[in-house]
């Protein structure tokens, strides 16, 4: 409020200005004051409008830029795979489609750098736009590495495991870089778009690492433990990535999805799972290879890739609808503007130029007969003030003339009665002469008068054309055409003083923030358009000021949410406090179960101590069967070596049947590449015949050897009798302590997740509780000042004035409050190594 008192104490400083202006620049003021107001209302509908068309812009451009990085992932997958398995067989194949394969990886990794550099330098401003800068640098170190690891590659300086980890971490960066992108708008269709795009293009990279180690333990006829539960844990991850995906997805692109997802091959991967983890580890896989198993995850992955650019192209298409809608918004308005201002400043313009020509004309006309000059030229009488006063001026200029005429048959008249009377009558000629001048004084008296009222006339036609139409001519001391005339002028100065008396009290309540006053509408003419101009002016404005006013009462109901939202969060923070007692009690149970696996443990050293007296007695006899099977432990170990050897050959028979199968992909029916594999394949398989061979002579051997120490163990069976029933014993002792074990286990296990709930809660707690507090303390803030912006205006709505409570109630009433919802996705999983799982 008193920020406002300066530009209030101007208002009248103004209004004396304006009524010591001429009457052409007082029309020029008031036609300013609806124009700075239109003016400025329509800059701020405008302003919003052109941020809004930037940032689709903006986001266009990213979306283009997300759209080529998504290819670079793809193709990067690829020369994934080749370095794997180049590097695997030790350089000595798939060398020619590595380099192939870099040779289009880096087509479009030249491609992405060049638009990430451009797009680093157009960027700026924002905690969104520096968090997308982050990652994109992220991007661009990694992928200046990615020359360094294809030497060391070549090199064969670096294992698969690592070589692989780099590019699913390169991959990993560059589609956490496309989620930021989305930060960048408040648009959620398009935030919603990309975090499905980003979604999407992760559970598709897991895909291709499920090709890896699917087909790798296919070909090797068997799953692990360990590899049943990666494939288990890649599928999860998909799964997730993907509900992610049609949670945020456009129906169609759902849709879509679906179609792939019931697909030949989807189902042929599908079935070729279940078959793995039907059979569990070294179970049956039914003669399924690693080659179909690789080439029906690839169908599926070009099925997902086609939907992946079908996705990219739609998002682009949304964002050039919202930017060419948002541009649109803003060219329309702002022709608007120049039409309604250039019409205004025409119309403006147009009036006082007309108003300014018919004063210059009666003004001069008045002042050349104030001259004498009685033959000039006035105005074309027309239907407003001023054609009345050039009518006036007029009838002025016939009576002068009038008496002038009369003056001239006096003269004539005189004459000839002097020269009458001076033939008649000479004696008469003084008292004629006398009369003759006595008429003559009485003429030029009259006249005298009759200019004497011209200059007052003039004067104060004068004083209007200065803008000054206080003055006023008396009409006692005059009669007939004059009297009129000066009535009529006096008449044209009160209606013109008292139209712009009427504007003036209007701009006097607007200076007080009085939005009821109006002009009346008994004038006429010009007058009586400004009228009706100025009131349409003042009851716009006070539309807007109840807008005003409307909004800063929802202002302040979304404080009172936001307060409610606050209590919210002192009630999550109490129910963190119970979970703190929870996790005690926890603490305590555990303590308890720790007592008991320690009195246990007391118990199995005692039932130990008696076993080793037993085991004692037993040495003797035990240490006849050590020496007999010393020599079946020496061919077990001369065994291990072989089976060594035959675990390297199959594992390399299953790289070179994954290499098969790649080729065949790659190839179809013209495979030439296959014949090669499967000449390695068989010498491999010869290596694997002989090596089982030398297998059988060794296991011959430990079998006399395992005779031999019969004998020996039979001695000791009595003595190991004895020592097994301790043994028992102990054992008994023992499934106690792993019981306690096991509810140690349980107790840690759920202390801990007790406690990371709880701190993930508290840290969630705290970063709303500070957000929320700021949001809060700014509204407030604002809410304040816009109260004290209009809390001195008064509007008029159905002739009573409408306070800032009123309207504050009614706001209140009429619109209900939006409830705001906050989505949230995951982010991408950390993905562990997977080539040792190969």
């Amino acid at each position: 409020m008193v920020a406002t008192l300066p530009l209030l104490d101007l208002v009248p400083m103004a209004l004396n200005f304006v009524r010591e202006s001429s009457i052409g620049a007082a029309m020029k003021y008031v036609a300013a004051v609806p124009l700075v107001g239109l003016l400025a209302l329509s800059v701020w509908i405008v302003v919003p409008k052109v941020k809004e068309a930037l940032v689709y812009s903006e986001i266009s451009d990213a979306t283009e830029l997300a759209t080529l990085m998504s290819s670079l992932v793809h193709e990067q997958q690829k020369e994934r795979g080749a370095t794997a398995v180049y590097l695997t067989t030790s350089g000595e194949s798939y060398g020619a489609e590595l380099r192939e394969q870099r040779k289009v990886t880096e087509t479009r990794r030249g491609l992405v750098v060049s638009d990430l550099s451009a797009y680093l330098e157009r960027i700026s401003g924002g905690e969104a736009h520096a968090e997308v800068a982050r990652a994109l640098e992220g991007v661009a170190t990694e992928l200046a590495r990615l020359g360094e690891v294809r030497a060391q590659v070549d090199r064969l300086e670096i294992s698969p495991a690592e070589a692989v980890a780099f590019y699913t971490g390169l991959n990993n960066r560059i589609i956490g870089a496309i989620l930021q992108f989305g930060r960048l708008s408040d648009d959620s269709a398009v935030i919603s778009s990309i975090d499905a795009f980003a979604s999407f293009l992760s559970g598709k990279d897991l895909a291709g690492i499920e090709r890896a180690i699917g087909s790798s333990a296919f070909s090797t006829g068997e799953f692990t433990l360990a590899t049943l539960l990666r494939l288990k844990e890649l599928i999860s991850s998909q799964e997730a990535y993907y509900s992610f995906f049609l949670a945020d997805a456009p129906v169609e692109a759902a849709q879509d999805f679906e179609t792939i997802m019931n697909s030949e091959a989807a189902k042929n991967v599908q079935r070729m799972r279940d078959i793995a983890f039907d059979a569990g580890p070294g179970g049956d896989l039914q003669g399924v290879s690693g080659d179909s198993f690789f080439t029906a995850q690839t169908q599926k992955i070009d099925l997902l890739k086609d939907l992946e650019d079908a996705f990219a192209r739609d998002l682009l298409t949304l964002l050039d609808k919202r930017t060419f809608a948002a541009r649109v918004v803003v060219a329309l308005s702002v022709l608007g503007l120049i039409a309604v201002i250039g019409l205004s400043l025409g119309m403006a313009i147009l009036i006082a130029r007309t108003i300014r020509s018919d004063m210059t004309d009666v003004t001069g006309a008045a002042t050349a007969m104030a001259a004498g000059d009685l033959d000039v030229a006035l105005p074309k009488s027309k239907g407003n003030e001023l054609g009345q006063i050039a009518g006036a001026l007029d009838q002025f200029r016939q009576s002068i003339i009038t008496a002038q005429s009369r003056e001239a048959e006096a003269r004539a008249r005189e004459k000839a009665e002097q020269e009458r009377q001076r033939q008649a009558e000479l004696a008469a000629q003084r008292a004629a002469d006398e009369e003759a001048e006595s008429e003559r004084r009485q003429i030029e008296a009259q006249r005298a008068r009759e200019q004497k009222i011209a200059q007052e006339i003039a004067a104060v036609v004068a004083s209007c054309a200065n803008g000054d139409f206080s003055q006023r001519l008396r009409t006692d001391d005059k009669d007939g055409v004059l009297a009129e005339l000066c009535q009529g002028i006096n008449d044209i100065g009160s209606a013109t003083e008292e139209g712009l008396a009427g504007i003036a009290a209007v701009l006097d309540k607007l200076a007080d923030g009085d939005l009821s006053g109006r002009v009346s509408n008994t004038h006429r003419g010009v007058f009586a358009k400004i009228a009706a101009q100025l009131n349409v002016t003042t009851e716009k404005l006070a539309a807007i000021v109840l807008q005003i006013i409307s909004s800063s009462g929802t202002i302040d109901a979304s404080s009172n949410e936001i307060a409610d939202a606050m209590g919210d969060i002192a009630r999550r923070t109490e129910q963190s406090a119970a979970s703190l007692e929870e996790t005690a009690a926890a603490l305590e149970e555990l303590s308890a179960s720790v007592k008991s696996t320690a009195d246990g443990a007391q118990t199995v050293q005692k039932a130990a101590s008696d076993a080793r007296s037993e085991a004692a007695e037993s040495f003797e006899i035990a240490g006849e069967t050590v020496e007999a099977m010393k020599g079946i432990e020496d061919s077990a170990k001369q065994i291990s070596r072989i089976i060594d050897v035959i675990d390297d050959i199959a594992f390399q028979t299953n790289l070179l049947a994954l290499n098969a199968g790649v080729e065949a992909a790659r190839a179809g029916d013209a495979g030439r590449g296959f014949a090669v594999v499967a000449s390695e394949v068989r010498g491999l398989a010869q290596r694997s015949s002989e090596a089982a061979r030398e297998i059988n002579a060794i296991v011959s051997g430990s079998q006399r050897q395992v005779e031999a120490g019969s004998a020996s163990v039979n001695k000791s069976r009595d003595a190991l009798e004895r020592i097994l029933t301790a043994i028992n014993a102990v054992g008994e002792r023992v499934n106690d302590i792993a019981d306690a074990t096991k509810q140690q286990s349980s107790g840690i296990a759920e202390i801990n997740t007790a406690m990371s709930d709880l701190d993930r809660s508290t840290q969630q707690n705290a970063a709303m509780f500070e957000e929320t507090t700021a949001a809060s303390q700014a509204m407030r803030d604002e809410a304040q000042t816009l109260t004290g912006t209009v809390s001195h205006f008064k509007g008029g709505e159905g002739g009573k004035v409408v306070s800032l409570k009123q309207s504050r109630k009614q706001s209140e009433l009429g619109t209900p409050h939006p409830t705001m919802q906050k989505a949230a996705s995951a982010g991408a999983a950390a993905t562990s190594d997977a080539w040792q799982q190969f």
